[in-house]
C-alpha cells in the first residue's frame, strides 16, 4: 500500500513540475499581453505606403478596436482629435512599448509606439534605425531636434509615413516608432481651416 501511495505522489509531483515549467516558459518576453512589434510588416503589400497590419487608415474607433484592444480616452477630444491608448503592450528586440492611436473626426490617422530606455541604451536606437533602413531604404528625411541630441527619421510614401524618433533626457531616452496617414491628417486639417 505504501509503495502505491509513493508512486502516486511521484506522479503528482511530476505533473505539478511539468505544469509549473509550462507556466514559467509561457511568461517570458512577448507574453503576458505583449506582442512583438511587426516592423517588417509596416509597408503595405502594394508598397505604396505604411500602416499597421490589420488596422486600415480611416478606421473608426470601433473598427480599430477589433484589431487592437483600446482603452478609454484619458483626455477629452480636442476639436475632433482623440487619443486612445491600446490595452496591448508591444516588444521590440527586448524593449517594451505602449501604443497610442490618434483619431481625427473618428478616423484612425496615426499610431505611435513609445519606448522608454535607460541612458545606456543608445545602441538600441541605432540598431532599430539600421533595421528600418535595411527594410525600407534610407530615410527620406532626418532632422535633429532643437532640444538635446534627439532626431526624427522619416520614410515617406504618397499617402503615409513611418517615423523613428529619439529624445534623450538626463534620466532616459524616449524612442517613438510612429505610423501616420497623411490622407487622414490632411483631410482633418482642411476641414478645420
Amino acid at each position: 500500500m505504501k509503495k502505491h501511495t509513493a508512486c502516486r505522489t511521484i506522479v503528482v509531483l511530476f505533473l505539478c513540475t511539468f505544469l509549473l515549467l509550462g507556466v514559467a516558459c509561457s511568461s517570458g518576453p512577448g507574453s503576458a499581453g505583449e506582442n512583438e512589434l511587426p516592423i517588417g510588416d509596416f509597408q503595405k503589400q502594394e508598397a505604396e505606403g505604411y500602416q499597421f497590419p490589420d488596422l486600415p487608415w480611416g478606421a473608426s474607433r470601433e473598427e480599430a478596436s477589433d484589431g487592437m484592444p483600446l482603452g478609454e480616452s484619458s483626455t477629452p477630444p480636442m476639436g475632433g482629435q482623440t487619443f486612445l491608448a491600446s490595452q496591448q503592450k508591444y516588444t521590440l528586440e527586448g524593449q517594451s512599448a505602449s501604443a497610442e492611436l490618434e483619431f481625427f473626426n473618428d478616423k484612425l490617422g496615426s499610431i505611435a509606439f513609445e519606448f522608454t530606455l535607460s541612458p545606456d541604451d543608445t545602441a538600441w536606437y541605432t540598431e532599430r534605425l539600421e533595421d528600418l533602413t535595411a527594410l525600407y531604404g534610407d530615410p527620406d528625411s532626418r532632422a535633429d531636434h532643437a532640444i538635446g541630441n534627439g532626431e526624427t527619421c522619416r520614410w515617406t510614401a504618397e499617402d503615409s509615413e513611418l517615423q523613428l524618433s529619439s529624445l534623450p533626457t538626463n534620466k532616459q531616452i524616449l524612442v517613438t516608432v510612429k505610423l501616420v496617414s497623411k490622407d487622414v491628417v490632411d483631410a482633418y486639417a482642411q476641414a478645420a481651416s
